[in-house]
C-alpha cells in the first residue's frame, strides 16, 4: 500500500508542477475575479479525478479559482475520504464535501488509489456515509450572495 500511495504522490505532484523548461507561473494581478467552482467527483474507478482535483487545488493557489464545494458523485466508501486527504495536502482541509445518498454509481470494483491516498491521513469522515448529502453542499453555496 505504501507503494501505490508513493505511486498516486508523484501522481498529484506531476500534475501541480509547471511543464519542464517553464517558469513557475505566478498570480498577475487581475481585474476579474476567480472562477468559482463546485467540483463534482466519482474519486472512484481511476486517477483522473486526483489530478483534475489537484489541478483545481493549483488554480486556487494562483488565485484563478476559488474551490466552494466538492461533491462525490460515488458511493464508493472511499471517495470522501480520498478527497479530503487531497485537499488537506492543498491546505485546504474545511472544505465543504457532499457525497450521494441515493441514486448514484456504486463501483463494487472500487479504486486501487482511493483507499491508500484516504487512510494515509486522519479526516473527518471515515466513509462517503458519514459525509453531508451532496445536494446540500451544492444549494449552501448556490444560495450564498457571497460566492456569486
Amino acid at each position: 500500500m505504501n507503494k501505490l500511495f508513493r505511486i498516486v504522490s508523484v501522481l498529484l505532484t506531476a500534475v501541480a508542477l509547471p511543464a519542464v523548461g517553464q517558469q513557475p507561473a505566478t498570480p498577475s494581478p487581475s481585474t476579474q475575479s476567480p472562477a468559482h467552482i463546485i467540483l463534482d467527483t466519482d474519486m472512484d474507478s481511476d486517477c483522473d479525478d486526483a489530478g483534475a482535483l489537484a489541478l483545481l487545488h493549483v488554480l486556487a493557489d494562483r488565485g484563478e479559482a476559488k474551490i466552494l464545494a466538492v461533491a462525490a458523485s460515488s458511493l464508493y466508501r472511499w471517495s470522501v475520504p480520498c478527497i479530503e486527504a487531497i485537499n488537506r495536502y492543498y491546505g485546504r482541509p474545511d472544505l465543504p464535501i457532499g457525497a450521494p445518498k441515493r441514486d448514484a454509481v456504486d463501483s463494487h470494483a472500487g479504486s486501487k488509489y482511493a483507499r491508500a491516498v484516504a487512510e494515509s491521513v486522519t479526516t473527518r469522515w471515515e466513509a462517503n456515509s458519514d459525509a453531508p448529502d451532496a445536494t446540500e453542499v451544492y444549494r449552501q453555496p448556490l444560495r450564498s450572495p457571497t460566492t456569486a
